[in-house]
Order: C-alpha cells, then sequence, then structure tokens
C-alpha cells in the first residue's frame, strides 16, 4: 500500500504540466469569508471560488506574543467542500488560544511558560478534478519544506489532515513523513495507518465497522439480500463497503456476533470511479444524472432487502431521488454520506426516513465517566460558534477537526482534557468518549459507533 501511493503520487506529478506551486508570504488572503465559500460551493458556483484559490483562509498569529508565550505553527489545506474540517480546526486553536488570558495552554512543571498554535490554512481549489490530488500534493509539500513558507509563517510543526474525500487525504501521510512532520489525520480506514510511519497519528476509530450495527440488527430481524454501491473516491469509501458485504454476507464476524444473525445474499454488487464516464456521455459519472438513475433501477431491481451505497452527498441525493421516483422502498438504506447532515434527514430522504450510517462522535454511555486514560469530551457550548462560521445548520466533522488540533497540545504538556476540550464542537452529539494512545501510528481506540438516521 505504501509503495503503490508514492508510485501514484509520483505519476500524478509527472503528469501535472502546471506551474510549481508557491505558497508563501505572498500568497493573498482568501477574500471571501467561510461562510460565503459554503454557500458557493453549496450553490455550485465555483466561478469565484476557482479565481480566488489558493489563498490563506485563516492565519491565526498573535500580534506581539509576550516572552513567556511560544508559538507553534500548525498548517492545513483542502479545498471548498472540505470546509468542515478547516472551520472545526479554525475554531478548535481559537478555543486552546483563548486559554490563561489569550497566552494559550499551558506547559511545564510550574505551568508558567505557555504556547499558542498559529493555524495557517489554505483553501486550495473550489473543486476537485482529474488534476487535483498532485495540486494538493504540491500546496502541503510547499508549506511543510520551502523556505519561503517558514519565513513568513515559521516552519510547520504540525499538519492537520484534510476531509478523507479523495486520495489526496491519505496521500497527506507521505507528505509529512518526507519533512519530519506530524499528522493528525482525519481518516477511518486502518490500512491508512499500516506500514510504521513515525509521524502519523489519527483521530478516527476504524470506519471499517461503520456499517456493522445497522447490518447486525437487519440481519437478526430477517433481512436476506443486499445490494451494495461504491463509488471509489478514496480507500475510506471502498473499504467501508468492503467490510459490509462480508459482514453482511457472515464472511467476517465481530465480538457481539451471535447465532440469531442469518447471513445475507449479495444480489448486486457494484464498483464505479466516479472521475470516469462509464456511459460515453461525457459526463462524469458522480454527476451524471442518467448513470446514476440507472445504478439506482438495477439495485431496486435486484430485490434487494437491503441498499448500501458508500457514496458522495450528491450521488446519494441522486440515488434517493430515483428510487423515490421509482416508489422502490426496501427494508433500509445504508450511506456513508447519511451522517453528513446535508443528504438525509431534513433533505432528500424526509418522504421516506429509510437511511441510516456510521459515525465517529456521538453520545456516549455512563462509561464516559470513567477518568483512567479515558479522553472526554464535552460538546456543548460552541457548536453555534462553527455554525457561525461555516453559515450552516449541520456540521458535522469539525468536531474531529477539533480532536485533532487538540491532540497537538497532548504532544507538548501534561494537560488536563476535560478542561481543554470543554469547548470541543459538535452538534448532534453531548459527550463522546475514546482512549489515548500514543507511538507511531497511534489513533484512538474508544467505543465503536453508529447511528441509524
Amino acid at each position: 500500500m505504501m509503495q503503490w501511493l508514492r508510485t501514484v503520487a509520483l505519476a500524478c506529478a509527472v503528469a501535472r504540466t502546471a506551474a510549481v506551486v508557491v505558497i508563501d508570504g505572498s500568497t493573498p488572503s482568501c477574500a471571501l469569508t467561510t461562510g460565503e465559500i459554503g454557500q458557493l460551493h453549496a450553490a455550485k458556483d465555483y466561478t469565484g471560488l476557482a479565481a480566488a484559490a489558493p489563498c490563506v483562509l485563516y492565519d491565526t498569529a498573535a500580534n506581539a506574543p509576550p516572552a513567556d508565550v511560544t508559538e507553534l505553527t500548525v498548517v492545513q489545506a483542502g479545498p471548498a467542500y472540505c470546509m468542515e474540517h478547516l472551520a472545526g480546526a479554525k475554531v478548535a486553536v481559537d478555543t486552546l488560544n483563548a486559554l490563561n488570558a489569550n497566552k494559550g495552554f499551558a506547559v511545564g512543571v510550574a505551568g508558567d511558560t505557555f504556547v499558542r498554535l498559529r493555524l495557517v490554512t489554505i483553501l486550495t481549489a473550489a473543486e476537485s478534478d482529474a488534476d487535483y490530488d498532485a495540486f494538493h500534493d504540491e500546496v502541503v509539500r510547499a508549506m511543510l519544506t520551502s523556505g519561503g513558507f517558514a519565513a513568513a509563517y515559521g516552519a510547520p510543526r504540525y499538519l492537520i489532515g484534510t476531509c478523507n474525500k479523495g486520495a489526496f487525504a491519505d496521500a497527506e501521510k507521505l507528505a509529512s513523513d518526507d519533512a519530519g512532520v506530524i499528522l493528525m489525520a482525519q481518516i477511518g480506514p486502518d490500512s491508512t495507518y499500516e506500514g510504521g510511519l513515525p509521524n502519523l497519528f489519527g483521530m478516527h476509530l476504524s470506519s471499517y465497522s461503520y456499517s456493522v450495527p445497522v447490518l447486525q440488527q437487519l440481519r437478526r430481524s430477517g433481512a436476506r439480500k443486499i445490494a451494495v454501491v461504491t463509488s471509489k473516491h478514496s480507500n475510506f469509501f471502498v473499504t467501508t463497503c468492503a467490510y459490509g458485504k462480508e459482514y453482511a454476507q457472515d464472511l467476517r464476524t465481530v465480538a457481539s456476533t451471535t447465532q440469531d444473525e442469518a447471513p445475507m445474499d449479495l444480489v448486486y454488487d457494484f464498483s464505479y470511479d466516479p472521475n470516469l464516464d462509464d456511459d460515453g456521455d461525457g459526463v462524469a459519472n458522480r454527476v451524471d444524472v442518467k448513470f446514476l438513475n440507472n445504478t439506482a433501477t438495477a439495485v431496486c431491481d435486484s430485490g434487494a432487502d437491503v441498499f448500501m451505497a458508500c457514496v458522495q452527498t450528491d450521488e446519494a441525493k441522486l440515488l434517493i431521488a430515483k428510487w423515490e421516483a421509482l416508489r422502490c422502498v426496501p427494508d433500509a438504506v445504508w450511506l456513508t454520506s447519511a451522517a453528513w447532515g446535508a443528504t438525509t434527514g431534513r433533505d432528500a430522504s424526509d418522504a421516506h426516513n429509510y437511511a441510516a450510517a456510521g459515525g465517529q462522535w456521538f453520545a456516549a454511555p455512563a462509561a464516559a465517566s470513567r477518568r483512567d486514560d479515558a479522553v472526554v469530551i464535552r460538546f456543548a457550548e460552541h457548536a453555534q460558534r462553527t455554525r457561525r462560521l461555516v453559515g450552516a445548520q449541520q456540521v458535522t466533522n469539525a468536531r474531529v477537526a477539533h480532536v485533532a488540533a487538540a491532540r497537538v497540545v497532548v504532544r507538548g504538556a501534561a494537560v488536563d482534557f476535560d478542561r481543554i476540550l470543554e469547548p470541543a464542537v459538535v452538534v448532534r452529539a453531548d459527550v463522546t468518549t475514546g482512549r489515548t494512545s500514543r507511538g507511531p501510528g497511534a489513533r484512538g481506540t474508544g467505543l465503536a459507533v453508529a447511528a441509524a438516521l
């Protein structure tokens, strides 16, 4: 996997013909606010976004910090559709920097030395295209290794990962490894963390088993056939559906598997590259209404009790619209994007309300009150701050970015997690818990969670 990623990254870099990207003190600040960017992207108005990027979206530099304050540079980059992740990190850094009368968090035995985080965030592009993976890699490497960037903003000590909606996210670990910079990744598949990279840390529970709680209940309640669609945006989408298919067919078990779970038959299994044009009509698969209508029809015609689709939000909307038009109502639909807020619940699935999903941060049981090595994150007062920043009613990925930024603190000091993470960002949850772990490739191991919407 590691060699494959490096080979793909090299091939993309060779294929790209544009000039080498420069990110330094001459890179302009973004003229648009976070909310404006989110609104333009939601409206698919890419003209203004494309003209502005790349640009500096956030820079949290302190004005003349006192002598007892050290400023560490933390960087992040991403396109407009990763805005929740970018905004979540910004809210987190602002929260941490506001501690101790705006000196930041205390370090050292005496607690009389302070650290502030200078977050520099680059809005890379309006939307991804065939060249985006290589372009994202160039932007990240320019921040991590160029003397011009270090002179303007300070040498980066940490990279906060972007959203896991393309190969560019998984490849960030290669750029950070080459630069010797710690990456706080926001990626769920276990395979991301294999290979022993010393500077790679993860914020997620394993995404492999996202679908298991829902599929488990369906198997116990009599569902016998499953149809699966996978849009191969990234390793996350591929591995999530692959694991779900195996579990549904009883080819894989988990600790809670019982004899009451009858296996399902896989009656339809279709994967496609979202950026290709399989039907030759000049429209990429991921936005091709005819292509996705045909896919939805095939799923419906399969006679499956359960539909499972590892797809992006816009793809899910088109699939659901066609199923509704066909009056095709299975026992359940499981979508990777259902927990992201824009696809189901209050939008495309209201008419039938049968969508389910898996996710990271949801209300925890009473075990969350433990105080051994558990990290208890209380979510409350800052949800509105992220809503105002992003300009959206539901912000689902910002909370993971908040934890990614907060974990930077753990690397540098012994701190009270409850105090540091008290204002963490979330919309749907009150409390979640996960154990910390240290060392190469470390990630949270906490409680496996899922939500049926």
